[in-house]
């Protein structure tokens, strides 16, 4: 057989994920990319993102969301065309770092290939490559994965190459925390190198030290919130106080056999799992305990026979730490959270199918197959994102006994203008799970729009006892009321919602509104100062003030303010405008009346 050449291989895998996740291209914002970028007000400060970059936990991803946004804003095609480029990059780190970890078999380079082949075109990567928010993941696996090569190059010698390796593990620390177990993932693959325990472990001294910041500065955050420091140790070591240490140990044990089953057979890919909360220590978590209890021993008998497999589940293990732990995170299954992980179950994966198979050419024919069949799932995967509703009805699909994939796929809808699937799925998602305030208000906005006053009553008042003190959902409760001619009721109801949440603005233009149509203009007035005080437009204030002018028969102070509103960017209001020119025509101030139809129209 000629000599493998790696170079093409490296070359011949990238071009066909690039090819594969090109698809991506076209997708849609999805999820949290919309208030870490679209919505983010922040986004194109370059100066604090750099200010942030190396003081933050996840400042360098925010940079490099900062630089897209300055290149393109909002347009989504670049963010993900640089996600795709790092996923490719991490494929292109995965092969080095496994043939210098494969490099004592006579067919390493064919275990290297096969790792990062698996890496490259294995469908639950999607989540970390064609979401865009999860850059942080693919971004920092970068980082890792550029720090244990250059460490090892370090470890034999070359001082440039270690430096370059702590520098690239302070940029992981800084990208996401899972960076936190590199010195545990280089003592591991440090095995070869020169030097016994002790001098390994000074090796990785100064990288425990660059990762040592991600706790610092969590610590620091919760310390500066006035906490005590056994508080912050305590509150900065979960993301959630929802679920106890214990019970998210023992649901990991399922989380972690299903990232197994995921990556050995990608099938019921989704972005939101279903994953019952593990409370006790039950047959079946036993019996998957026992199983991961039982990979980990036998991956330590035979680390001498087959070390690269043993390296594959110990990165495997290790890498799962920060996720699939003590530290309780609310969403407790993630595919991205595979991503890093992944490199050493194909490691491993690819070094079990070495060993079994004979035959070089047999070897590299498997390889193919499993790229050509993981490629086209890919490529399938990256369909389904596509947009809000193709993603989310994958997920109800998937999990349709959860409540968030329903609602959120009603919020789809809405974005299609498909009022009728979304209040479907609204319905759906408030039966089957803990219903949420605001996916009863919105469900209340679309029973308005559709006509149906008394089920938006009965979703509004189901939200506000759910939560009393809910401004949006009083305010709109006031409106029915108003609209169905309890005026005295949608007063009381405007004035509670300004009692209960006095910074809500809209609160307070309507408590105007509806003193307005009781007459008692003064009052009115007030609460419109209020809401521009809360950060109300001043051109739905001057309306408003035009209005109670007129009421009040002071003609020049309602063309006055109704030219202000007129000059605003929320000169929309067409009912409002007519309504100063009628009151206006009522006070016998025909003329301004005339003037003040002219500014309106």
């Amino acid at each position: 057989m000629k000599r493998f050449s790696p170079r093409l291989v490296v070359i011949l895998l990238v071009l066909a994920a690039a090819a594969i996740y090109s698809f991506s291209l076209r997708s849609s914002w999805h999820l949290d990319d919309n208030h870490t970028i679209v919505r983010n007000t922040k986004i194109g400060d370059l100066r604090g993102a750099l200010a942030a970059a190396l003081a933050t936990n996840r400042g360098v991803g925010d940079l490099t969301f900062t630089l897209n946004w300055l290149v393109s804003e909002d347009s989504p095609a670049p963010y993900r065309a640089v996600n795709i480029g790092i996923h490719l990059a991490n494929g292109v780190l995965a092969f080095y770092l496994a043939r210098r970890l494969a490099a004592n078999r006579r067919r390493g380079e064919w275990i290297a290939a096969g790792a990062a082949g698996l890496f490259l075109l294995h469908p639950l990567a999607t989540n970390s490559v064609t979401y865009v928010v999860q850059r942080y993941t693919a971004l920092a696996t970068f980082f890792y994965l550029a720090s244990a090569l250059l460490y090892l190059r370090g470890a034999g010698g070359d001082r440039k190459a270690y430096l370059l390796s702590v520098a690239a593990a302070l940029l992981a620390a800084r990208t996401k925390e899972i960076s936190l177990t590199l010195p545990f993932v280089l003592l591991l693959i440090d095995r070869r190198a020169a030097g016994g325990t002790l001098r390994r472990i000074r090796r990785v001294v100064p990288h425990a030290a660059a990762v040592a910041v991600i706790p610092a500065t969590l610590l620091a955050g919760r310390l500066g919130l006035g906490e005590s420091l056994s508080e912050a140790l305590g509150q900065g070591s979960r993301e959630t106080g929802e679920i106890g240490r214990g019970a998210y140990l023992l649901t990991q044990i399922h989380v972690v056999t299903t990232y197994l089953r995921l990556l050995a057979a990608p099938y019921g890919l989704a972005l939101d799992h279903d994953v019952p909360i593990a409370r006790a220590l039950d047959a079946a978590t036993i019996v998957k305990g026992l199983f991961l209890a039982a990979v980990a021993a036998i991956a330590f008998r035979f680390r001498r026979a087959a070390p690269e497999v043993a390296l594959g589940a110990g990165w495997f293990f290790l890498t799962l730490l920060v996720e699939s732990s003590f530290f309780p995170i609310r969403d407790v299954l993630f595919e991205h959270r595979t991503y890093l992980p992944s490199f050493g179950f194909f490691l491993a994966l690819a070094a079990l199918a070495e060993r079994a198979v004979g035959s070089g050419k047999l070897l590299g024919a498997l390889f193919v197959g499993a790229a050509i069949v993981l490629g086209a799932r890919t490529e399938a995967r990256n369909r389904v994102w596509k947009d809000e509703v193709t993603l989310w009805s994958d997920s109800v699909r998937k999990a349709p006994g959860k409540a968030r994939p329903h609602a959120n796929l009603g919020y789809a809808w809405i974005d299609a203008g498909v009022e009728e699937k979304a209040i479907a799925s609204l319905e759906t998602a408030v039966r089957i799970g803990t219903p949420y305030p605001e996916d009863l208000v919105t469900l209340a906005e679309l029973y308005r729009s559709a006509g149906e006053a008394p089920r938006a009553e009965e979703a509004l008042r189901r939200a506000i006892e759910l939560r009393p003190g809910y401004g949006r959902a009083r305010r709109n409760l006031a409106q029915v009321l108003a609209e169905k001619g309890d005026s005295a009721g949608a007063l009381a109801e405007a004035e509670e919602t300004t009692r209960r949440d006095p910074a809500y603005e809209a609160g307070w233009l309507l408590l105007a509104r509806l003193r307005l149509e009781g007459g008692d203009a003064v009052a009115a007035i007030e609460a419109a100062r209020e809401a521009e005080r809360r950060g109300a437009r001043r051109g739905e204030v001057a309306l408003l003030a035009a209005r109670a002018a007129a009421i009040r028969g002071e003609g020049v102070g309602a063309l006055r303010e109704l030219g202000t509103w007129a000059e605003s960017p929320v000169a929309t209001d067409a009912e409002d405008a007519a309504r100063v020119v009628r009151a206006l025509a009522g006070a016998g101030l025909q003329g301004q009346a005339i003037e003040a139809a002219d500014r309106a129209a």
